[in-house]
């Protein structure tokens, strides 16, 4: 990008006065930017409206399920605590960058420009807690392949306990990962902003590193890395249930597979909407440099051009990042439509009934996946016999209840 750009760090354009340190200035007889532009007035509306409904949605929705999971505080299962760290941190980003957004729209004001101390942390939350939200997603959808693939590491690898060490694990990581945030940020004096770098990097070097590396690594830790590993976790755990399903079906076993269908089913969910709510943004964020180079080319041949096209930059910026708040909002929906024990929660919070004895992504120490383990272990014994009889039955007696089979503990037990 060139050091004379007039885009901020999120995509935030002015028009530069005719001063020293800057190429070109306005044409002469210039007595201000127009009128906003179809683009322009479009965005303003879509942030004055879009955002209080997020929000509000959100806020409603992560809340309840803090409340119900907390209701089953005795019986949470590992899946229940990530599901409890990801309600927190989409309510931590939604009071972040989607009211911000709000409150320039509506009142022309950006809260991190009242001091920098509140510029720096302000943007500190908004990147740690998408991060955070992704990782949380990818742990629990990790959590879950364990589970179907290695049934029988349920009870050691897929406790409350260990839940709680990885989502420890993974809320230092990425807090530790951003710190550098308070080293860089605040009321910047670099020529680039134009006087105007009230919240910006604040030396040329960082505002380097901010606008061409860290988008880059934002991108790998928010989105790329975590889709890569949801993408393949899911597929091999669909892969296996209706391997699992199929073969339970031949043993007509078709115990406790609802629940861990249910809570599958929501993942995948979870993922799918993740993926269409971040791409978008996220492939913005790392084109906007880029984008800003051949924006301001115009600047010195037509301004009139410059602002029409950064106004259509901005509203690229305001559909893709409102598309991003969505993702910190819509978890509760998904719960709601795929989880039949979310919704019995829900109702008996409303009615003030006791809470249910079952839990509501599995019980404590995954009680109802074990449950299921040693249904299915009897069933293979139970076929397993059968088999052993009808090959005695039809050999020699010296082989009666002799088949070679390979020993319960194996891979293909299952």
């Amino acid at each position: 990008m060139s050091n004379n750009t007039t885009f901020g760090s999120e995509g935030n354009i002015t028009v530069p006065e005719q001063e020293s340190n800057v190429p070109c200035g306005p044409p002469p007889g210039w007595t201000g930017p127009p009128p906003p532009g179809v683009y322009a007035n479009a965005a303003n509306s879509l942030m004055k409206i879009i955002p209080p409904i997020i929000i509000l949605v959100g806020t409603f929705g992560n809340t309840l399920t803090v409340i119900v999971l907390f209701r089953q505080m005795r019986k949470l299962s590992s899946t229940a605590m990530f599901l409890l760290a990801l309600a927190f941190s989409d309510n931590l980003f939604l009071f972040n960058a989607p009211l911000r957004r709000w409150i320039i729209a509506v009142w022309n004001e950006d809260i991190r420009h009242r001091s920098e101390i509140g510029c720096k942390f302000s943007v500190y939350l908004t990147y740690t807690s998408s991060q955070f939200s992704s990782w949380t997603l990818v742990a629990v959808t990790v959590e879950r392949l364990v589970s179907v693939v290695w049934p029988h590491r349920v009870r050691l690898d897929c406790t409350p306990r260990i839940s709680c060490i990885f989502i420890t694990v993974i809320f230092l990581i990425v807090f530790g990962l951003n710190t550098h945030i308070f080293y860089g940020f605040g009321q910047s004096s670099l020529p680039v902003y134009i006087g105007q770098g009230f919240c910006e990097p604040i030396y040329e070097g960082y505002r380097t590193f901010w606008t061409k590396t860290y988008a880059w690594i934002d991108f790998t830790v928010v989105y790329a890395v975590p889709f890569g590993i949801l993408a393949v976790a899911n597929s091999v755990i669909v892969y296996y249930l209706r391997k699992t399903n199929a073969e339970r079906e031949r043993m007509s076993d078709r115990s406790n597979t609802t629940e861990t269908k249910m809570v599958t089913i929501m993942l995948v969910l979870l993922s799918i909407v993740f993926f269409l709510c971040l791409t978008p943004v996220s492939i913005y964020f790392i084109y906007l440099p880029y984008w800003a180079e051949d924006n301001f080319q115009w600047l010195c041949i037509n301004v009139y051009e410059y602002i029409r096209l950064s106004e259509i930059t901005h509203f690229v910026f305001v559909i893709t990042n409102l598309l991003g708040y969505v993702n910190a909002s819509f978890n509760f929906v998904l719960y709601i439509i795929s989880g039949s024990k979310y919704r019995s929660e829900i109702k008996a919070l409303l009615l003030c009934r006791p809470s249910a004895k079952a839990g509501v992504f599995g019980g404590s120490s995954s009680s109802s996946q074990r449950r299921t383990i040693y249904s299915s272990v009897s069933t293979v014994r139970a076929y397993r016999g059968k088999s052993q009889t009808d090959v005695g039955m039809e050999g020699d007696g010296d082989q009666k209840g002799e088949c070679e089979c390979p020993p319960l503990g194996s891979a293909n037990h299952i």
